[in-house]
């Protein structure tokens, strides 16, 4: 149907647009975002949840979601 077509154009857009400079969205339901970060020769991800009111926490390449840390102790390990 044309109601479902636009939908599928629409949803396509924003996903061009939120992927374009590398976001990854990790899980559709829960609005996960990892936005890729690197300090030094370090990458990581700063990490944002749907419902979370700013980026508190970031993970390293392999941790994934269970392994996010606050933004506060960043420095800590590296």
């Amino acid at each position: 149907t044309s109601a479902k077509k636009e939908y599928l154009q629409t949803f396509e857009k924003w996903m061009n647009e939120i992927t374009k400079d590398g976001v990854i969205l990790r899980d559709i339901r829960s609005g996960l975002l990892d936005f890729p970060a690197k300090k030094g020769e370090v990458d990581y991800y700063l990490c944002w949840r749907l419902g979370e009111r700013d980026i508190n926490f970031w993970h390293l390449e392999n941790d994934g979601y269970q392994g996010r840390r606050p933004l506060a102790v960043l420095d800590e390990y590296f």
